[in-house]
C-alpha cells in the first residue's frame, strides 16, 4: 500500500468513526432506529478502514461483502419510516 492510499484509508476510518459516534449520541437523544441504522453502517466503515490500514484486509471479495452490509444498512436506514 503506497503512503497516498494509506494516508486516504487513515482520514476515511476515523471521519467513519466521527460518523458513527455522532449517529449514536443523536439515537441516544432521539431514540430513531434510522440513526441506529446509520451509526452501524459507519462503525462498519471505520472497522474495515482500520482493518485494511493494519494490513489484515486487502479489497477483494470479502471486502466487497462488507461494503454491501454497510449499503444494506444505509438502505434500510433511508426507507424505514
Amino acid at each position: 500500500m503506497d503512503e497516498i492510499t494509506l494516508f486516504l484509508s487513515i482520514v476515511v476510518a476515523g471521519f467513519s468513526l466521527l460518523l458513527s459516534i455522532v449517529s449514536f449520541v443523536a439515537y441516544y437523544r432521539l431514540h430513531a432506529t434510522k440513526l441506529f441504522l446509520v451509526g452501524l453502517a459507519f462503525l462498519a466503515f471505520a472497522a474495515k478502514g482500520a482493518l485494511v490500514v493494519a494490513g489484515i484486509l486487502n479489497q477483494d471479495k470479502f471486502t466487497l461483502g462488507i461494503d454491501f452490509v454497510i449499503l444494506f444498512f444505509l438502505y434500510f436506514a433511508t426507507i424505514k419510516k
